[in-house]
């Protein structure tokens, strides 16, 4: 199993003094391996922290984001998923990671998965 995190619009320091403690207490360094950050960091002392959590971070550009070399968009392949990246849905892939805000927590094991749960209605056959 591949354990990935997923976020966005952190928005710290401007919204956010930091990660909320309990959820931070969970990010073990070592046993993440991708982080996906649809943007919105704004500073790089966050994309820093995210560093320490696993070295293969990809992020694309949020609006308030200070460093504007992160890509607009982003795809990239983990196992047999092609997945695209962004801020707001540009790109053809076979799933948007797309967060802002809500947070909906689930396991998929294969892209059929994906279908039933009826949770990605923009994910395509």
């Amino acid at each position: 199993m591949v354990l990935v995190l997923a976020l966005g619009d952190l928005h710290i320091p401007h919204r956010a003094a930091d990660l909320p403690s309990k959820f931070k207490s969970m990010l073990v360094p070592g046993m993440i391996q991708h982080v996906f950050c649809t943007g919105n960091l704004c500073i790089k002392e966050v994309q820093d922290y995210l560093k320490t959590l696993c070295p293969d971070l990809h992020i694309t550009r949020g609006e308030y984001d200070e460093d504007t070399r992160y890509p607009e968009t982003k795809t990239l392949t983990i196992g047999q998923f092609k997945l695209g990246l962004c801020h707001a849905m540009a790109i053809s892939a076979d799933c948007y990671l797309w967060l802002h805000t809500v947070y909906v927590p689930f396991q998929v094991e294969r892209k059929q998965d994906l279908h039933s749960t009826n949770m990605l209605p923009s994910c395509s056959s």
